[in-house]
């Protein structure tokens, strides 16, 4: 008999497929909680990255989007004193009846709350829509104390740049809509350049 190993895990749904304001709340307070692991917890075990090397990998060959996070950092100093979960979205979030679970902890690490929050509500905004968008932002201002207006301008701006370098190294969903819903984030956003206003299928590397 062959011995293979098995790992067996519990089943605990699929992505979320409909969403409502009840739901997008439960899922930003799942998100708080995550945050908050680091109360009464030994933070030692947790790893912690170099924020740009991580989380914006071959940046050195896109010099639009350097130049533009550089002076996005000039503004904000990247705190790494939090649990993140470094890329919560709603592909990461199963539901099986009544029940929401959190999957893939790989990008877990110490970081900045500001920055995972802004990446999850980002997405939001390009794959779901501006509507849910706006709701879901709405719905963390409300549980996170000082995070304000321009912090959280700033962190969209990084956020829509990791998603356009990523967008250049992988085949990202870019149907007419999505990069629609992205030039329009660029647009409102004052710490973004038109010039990266995308015109079409980005070009892979």
């Amino acid at each position: 008999m062959n011995q293979n190993p098995v790992l067996l895990t519990s089943y605990d749904g699929v992505p979320i497929s409909k969403l409502d304001k009840s739901k997008l709340k439960k899922i930003v307070q799942m998100l708080v909680q995550v945050h908050n692991y680091h109360e009464n917890r030994d933070m030692a075990l947790i790893p912690k990255y170099d924020f740009v090397a991580y989380f914006f990998p071959r940046l050195e060959q896109h010099h639009d989007l350097k130049n533009s996070l550089v002076k996005l950092l000039d503004r904000i100093e990247i705190r790494q004193d939090r649990f993140i979960h470094g890329d919560y979205n709603l592909g990461n979030i199963l539901e099986h009846q009544d029940k929401l679970t959190v999957i893939d902890w790989t990008n877990g690490q110490l970081g900045d709350i500001r920055y995972d929050i802004a990446w999850s509500v980002f997405l939001v905004r390009v794959y779901v829509g501006e509507r849910y968008g706006r709701m879901y932002a709405s719905e963390f201002r409300a549980l996170i104390p000082g995070f304000s207006l321009e912090d959280a301008e700033i962190f969209e701006a990084v956020a829509c740049l990791r998603w356009i370098l990523l967008s250049r190294m992988s085949d990202l969903s870019q149907g007419s809509s999505i990069l629609k819903r992205v030039n329009e984030i660029i647009l409102s956003n004052p710490w973004l350049d038109e010039e990266l206003i995308l015109k079409g299928k980005s070009r892979r590397l």
